[in-house]
C-alpha cells in the first residue's frame, strides 16, 4: 500500500485547454494506482467539489480520506508555464490542523491550505513550494527513511544559491534523509544518498510538453517504486523520470506499469543531451511587438526562456524602437552571436521572418512558434529545417533543448 498525502485542487489552464480536478494529491494518486496495489489518499475538499473527488477516486479505486475545507483551492493558468492564479487568494486563508498519516509507505507532498503529518517506515517528501519549503520533520512527521524530491529553485531557498552537489549534501543534512533527488530541468536530476552515492537521472526530450503537474507524476512514480515496492532508488528514480515524460507528452493516467511500456508508447522518446560545452547559450528573440498582444507574447517568450537557462537577446528590450540605421545593425550584430533563434512567427511579420532567414543563411538554428498560419505559408521555413512548434510551451522547451547541441 502507498498513502499518499497532498492537495487536491481545481486546475484551469487556457492554452492549452485544460479544466481538471487534481491537485499534486489527487494526481499523485491516481499516477500511482497502476503501480501499487492500494493506494490511499488523504486530502482536503471543499463541499463544492465533495462529490466530483469521490467520484474521481472511486473511478481510479483508490481509497480516500477527504478532510472537508471552506472550498477547494483553483489554480488559472494562462498557459502551461506561466504563474498561476490562486483562488481564494493565499494570504486569506486560515491555518487548519494538520492531516495525521501513519503507513508504511507514505508520499507526502507540502500544500498551501493545510498541512499533514506523517509517520512511516519510508517516507517520500516534496515540498512543493517555491517561496517557502519546509524541512519534513519540522511538523513533526517522522519516517525511519526518507527521501526528499524537490526542484533546484526549492533546494536554493532552503540551502542557498550554491552548486548541486553542496544543494544535496545541504538537503541531506537539514533533513536528515537518506537520499535526495535534485530535479534541474533539461539537466536532468541529481540523486545523492547519504552513504555517498551520487548518480544522474536523465530527463527526456518528448513531441510535445505539458508541464503542469508533472512534478507530481515524478514524486508518486519514484515513491511507488522505492516505498512502496521497495526497488533500487536509482532504478525508482529512473522510472520516476520516464513516467514524467509519458505524462508531459501525452496527459494520460495513471502511469504504464514498466519502463519498457512507455517506451513502447513513445518510441520517439529520447534523453536529453549532455550540453556540448560549458556556459549558458545565447538566444535571439526574433517577433513583433507593435501593439499589446504582440508585446505580451515577446515578454512571456522572454521570461519563460530565461527560466530555461537561456541568455536571451530581445531587439525590444536590448535595441527598442528606433531608426533603421541604429537598430537594424544592433540586431544583426546580435544574430551574428547567438546559438538559437525563437521566432514568433504568426502575422508573418516581415522583420521577423528577414531574422530568420539571415539565422538559417548563417547555419543558426531556429524554433518558429506559430499557431494560425497554414503550410504554404511556412514553406520557407520548412524548406530551412526551422523546427516549427504549435504550442507554446512545447516550442519554449524545444529550443533549450536544440540550444544545447549548440
Amino acid at each position: 500500500m502507498l498513502k499518499v498525502t497532498g492537495g487536491t485542487y481545481v486546475e484551469d489552464c487556457y492554452v492549452p485547454e485544460w479544466h481538471q480536478l487534481y491537485g499534486s494529491g489527487t494526481r499523485a494518486a491516481i499516477a500511482a494506482s497502476s503501480l501499487c496495489d492500494v493506494v490511499e489518499l488523504h486530502t482536503l475538499v471543499g463541499p463544492d467539489r465533495q462529490k466530483d473527488f469521490t467520484a474521481l477516486c472511486d473511478s481510479f479505486g483508490i481509497q480516500h480520506h477527504a478532510t472537508p475545507a471552506p472550498e477547494t483551492l483553483a489554480f488559472q493558468y494562462f498557459h502551461g508555464l506561466s504563474t498561476p492564479t490562486v483562488w481564494p487568494l493565499i494570504h486569506t486563508l486560515k491555518p487548519r490542523p494538520p492531516l495525521n498519516v501513519e503507513g508504511d509507505a507514505v508520499l507526502r507532498f507540502g500544500m498551501l491550505e493545510g498541512d499533514a503529518r506523517v509517520t512511516a517506515n519510508r517516507a517520500v517528501y516534496d515540498p512543493q513550494s517555491v517561496f517557502d519549503p519546509r524541512p519534513f520533520h519540522e511538523n513533526g512527521s517522522s519516517a525511519k527513511e526518507l527521501a526528499v524530491v524537490l526542484n533546484r529553485a526549492e533546494a536554493r531557498r532552503l540551502i542557498g544559491d550554491v552548486d548541486p552537489a553542496q544543494l544535496v549534501d545541504g538537503i541531506l543534512a537539514l533533513m536528515s534523509a537518506e537520499l535526495v533527488i535534485l530535479k534541474q530541468g533539461a539537466d536532468g536530476a541529481l540523486l545523492a544518498t547519504r552513504s555517498g552515492v551520487r548518480e544522474h537521472v536523465p530527463a527526456y526530450e518528448t513531441q510535445a510538453v505539458f508541464p503542469i503537474g508533472s512534478g507530481d507524476v515524478f514524486s508518486a512514480a519514484f515513491a511507488a517504486q522505492w516505498a512502496g515496492r521497495g526497488k533500487d532508488p536509482l532504478e525508482a528514480a529512473q522510472f520516476a523520470s520516464l513516467a514524467a515524460a509519458y505524462y508531459c507528452s501525452t496527459k494520460f493516467l495513471p502511469l504504464p506499469t514498466s519502463a519498457d511500456a512507455i517506451r513502447s508508447a513513445l518510441p520517439q522518446l529520447a534523453e536529453v543531451p549532455p550540453p556540448r560545452r560549458a556556459g549558458k547559450r545565447r538566444c535571439y528573440l526574433a517577433g513583433p511587438f507593435f501593439n499589446l498582444g504582440q508585446r505580451w507574447v515577446i515578454e512571456e517568450a522572454k521570461s519563460a526562456l530565461e527560466g530555461q537557462g537561456l541568455n536571451v537577446f530581445s531587439p525590444l528590450h536590448d535595441v527598442g524602437h528606433g531608426q533603421a540605421q541604429v537598430v537594424v545593425p544592433a540586431d544583426l550584430e546580435a544574430l551574428d552571436t547567438v546559438d538559437i533563434v525563437f521566432g514568433v512567427v504568426d502575422g508573418l511579420d516581415p522583420g521577423t521572418l528577414f531574422e530568420i532567414g539571415y539565422a538559417r543563411s548563417k547555419g543558426i538554428p531556429v524554433v518558429a512558434f506559430v499557431e494560425q498560419e497554414d503550410g504554404e505559408s511556412l514553406k520557407l521555413l520548412m524548406g530551412t529545417d526551422c523546427a516549427i512548434e504549435r504550442d507554446f510551451t512545447t516550442a519554449i522547451y524545444r529550443t533549450n533543448w536544440i540550444a544545447r547541441r549548440s
